[in-house]
């Protein structure tokens, strides 16, 4: 008799959460595709996919994640989950259809990459996706096929400068180096973090074989072991002291490290 207790007070508390959480999941329909991580409802409400972060329009991928999307989504009806709103009054939402975590499925399929900043649920979810795609090599996750891609390595990422990040900005640096015999022309490499706002496309930079160069976050002069990010009077730091990934893509789009 305990025994069948216990199991129907199994069964109640799996339908309660069940329904709590069904209870959250708000219902709309999606007007319009804006782009690979953004929808727009057709009550005019704006949602920003939470937890991952595609290409921007001027970025390696941009088309093909915003058309995925709109294939999935656009003129269907969905359910999603409110985050709360961003910096630009959108709806943070997890969108469902048909129950599947499309956000997910976008990182899955290559054509965006995992983006919190602060704990969540998701977080380890999002990135085992990532991974996976990894492991496929598809869209964002490719490999790159510069014949330098496997020569170069993050040796070092110290992404949280002494004192203030703000006033020791060139504190905040990452060092790569070139492991192979020749010299590697980085021309036109691309840097980023986990969001769109950090990017920085590499430019006059030739990394000598069997040697390591420094990247700092600030400004200053470029020499042959020192390369400066920041080209602006008003230089920021990059890189969060957590919740922050390292991106390194080649010109040809394909992913060097991650």
């Amino acid at each position: 008799m305990k025994f069948f207790y216990i199991i129907l007070f199994c069964i109640i508390l799996f339908f309660t959460i069940y329904f709590y959480n069904s209870s959250k999941l708000v219902s709309s329909e999606v007007e319009r595709v804006l782009d690979g991580d953004t929808v727009e409802l057709i009550n005019g409400e704006k949602l920003r996919l939470y937890g991952i972060n595609t290409p921007e329009g001027d970025e390696y991928y941009y088309e093909e994640a915003t058309e995925f999307l709109r294939k999935k989504v656009e003129h269907k009806k969905i359910k999603y989950k409110d985050f709360g709103k961003d910096q630009y009054n959108r709806t943070l939402a997890t969108i469902y259809l048909d129950g599947v975590d499309i956000n997910k499925e976008l990182v899955r399929n290559g054509y965006a990459t995992p983006y919190f900043t602060s704990k969540s649920n998701l977080k380890n979810e999002y990135e085992n996706a990532f991974w996976d795609c990894i492991q496929d090599e598809i869209g964002l996750c490719k490999k790159s096929l510069d014949v330098c891609a496997s020569c170069i390595n993050l040796k070092e990422l110290n992404y949280d400068a002494e004192g203030d990040d703000r006033l020791n900005v060139n504190g905040e640096y990452f060092i790569l180096e070139n492991k192979c015999d020749y010299d590697c022309n980085l021309n036109g490499w691309l840097i980023k973090d986990d969001t769109s706002r950090n990017r920085f496309k590499l430019k006059n930079i030739i990394l000598k074989g069997k040697n390591e160069m420094y990247f700092h976050s600030g400004s200053g002069i470029q020499t042959d072991e020192a390369y400066f990010l920041c080209t602006s009077k008003t230089c920021l730091p990059i890189w969060n002291n957590d919740f922050d990934t390292f991106y390194l893509r080649s010109r040809d789009g394909g992913l060097v490290i991650y």
